[in-house]
């Protein structure tokens, strides 16, 4: 089954597009009240050249080719009627909007969504699976039809089919929300079909944050340990003193000094562009930072720091260090628990939140206080005394 188009003398009139197939040797023509003009469609091809009328007209073929096939196989007379009663039925007169689909929506909206390398390899990553699962279930993918339905079979599709954990369905399913509510509030759709898609992972026991003091800190970079474990011990530590993401340690890592990063030996470590938020980083040899520099300059400077690529492999690395202590809770640490360690300390030397978050590179200080301010009681008494 294929489209093509009535060819009209006036090139400026909108082209009457026809359903054209053919059935046990005789040739269908059927004609639909879409009309495209010479802008939207190539009619010398038969190509659409909007990518929206694509999706559309390629859902409403698949639609009408799977319904002759039933047909078929039931064993019915197949003639230019019935052809037409069933392309009425899948096209009808609805206007385009209606027939806007999620994995359209998706598509057009990765190429300008703004967010960071990693939020934008999960978002692909959604859509791949998104786009696996439509064409392997056939379940409906047009928004002004979604269904409470449609979403628990993405769900399952998900947890069952590929053996995703609870985190990783909510982040995708999170993922196309997101996209629909921007196609809403720009008015692409009339309808918001996110109320359906409402998805509640099993709560996670978390392992306990494990937090060094100072003292501790200083007594790690001195406790002997073999060349290869050194080297994974003084990335850590210099998260800790640093309170960097990994993303951002890497860009120190491999970038170039004066593109990525700015660095002066006893002075500062600028990074021009955090990796998640876009703020400037600026990190003073002052502090416990200063521990930062100490360590950089046992390697000859920022060159000669370890290099670890990926965050998953330096955290798998970094815990067999820990397995050797006698501490085992201590086997649970992770590069962003070093963060979280940098931001305990900041707050406990009654760092002005302000400042901690600046630091951290937080896009808004309600992140910081959210995540890691934590007042104590002591706190409130030492600072109600001053009043």
């Amino acid at each position: 089954m294929k489209i093509i188009t009535r060819k009209t003398s006036d090139k400026f009139k909108p082209y009457t597009l026809y359903f054209y197939t053919k059935v046990n040797g005789e040739k269908i023509r059927v004609k639909t009240r879409l009309k495209v003009d010479a802008t939207e469609y190539n009619v010398s091809k038969n190509i659409a050249r909007d990518g929206k009328l694509k999706t559309i007209i390629d859902g409403w073929l698949f639609k009408i080719q799977s319904e002759i096939l039933t047909l078929e196989s039931r064993g019915t007379s197949i003639n230019n009627e019935i052809v037409q009663k069933i392309v009425n039925t899948v096209c009808g007169d609805k206007p385009l909007s209606d027939e806007t689909t999620i994995t359209y929506l998706f598509d057009q909206y990765m190429k300008v969504i703004e967010v960071c390398a990693n939020s934008q390899k999960t978002y692909k990553q959604s859509l791949k699976n998104y786009k696996e699962f439509i064409k392997s279930t056939k379940t409906n993918d047009y928004i002004e039809r979604y269904s409470r339905g449609d979403f628990k079979k993405w769900v399952i599709f998900l947890k069952e089919t590929k053996g995703l954990s609870d985190r990783t369905v909510k982040i995708y399913t999170a993922c196309i929300k997101k996209i629909i509510n921007l196609a809403y509030e720009n008015e692409l759709i009339a309808i918001n079909p996110t109320n359906h898609m409402k998805y509640v992972a099993k709560e996670k026991i978390r392992t306990a944050t494990v937090i060094f003091t100072e003292t501790e800190l200083k007594i790690l970079e001195r406790l002997p340990l073999s060349d290869n474990h050194r080297i994974k011990m003084d990335l850590y530590l210099m998260l800790c003193y640093t309170g960097l993401r990994y993303s951002d340690m890497k860009q120190v890592m491999y970038g170039t000094n004066g593109k990525e990063y700015e660095f002066i030996s006893g002075q500062h470590l600028i990074i021009h562009k955090s990796q998640k938020t876009g703020a400037r980083i600026m990190l003073p040899c002052a502090g416990i930072i200063k521990r930062f520099f100490f360590i950089v300059e046992r390697y000859n400077g920022i060159e000669g720091i370890p290099k670890f690529k990926s965050v998953f492999g330096f955290t798998r690395l970094i815990k067999l260090v820990f397995k050797s202590f006698e501490y085992p809770e201590y086997q649970t640490v992770c590069s962003h628990m070093a963060r979280k360690n940098f931001a305990t300390l900041l707050l406990a030397s009654n760092v002005p939140i302000s400042v901690a978050s600046k630091l951290l590179s937080h896009a808004t200080i309600m992140t910081t206080m959210k995540h890691y301010e934590k007042t104590s009681d002591a706190l409130v008494w030492e600072a109600m005394m001053k009043v």
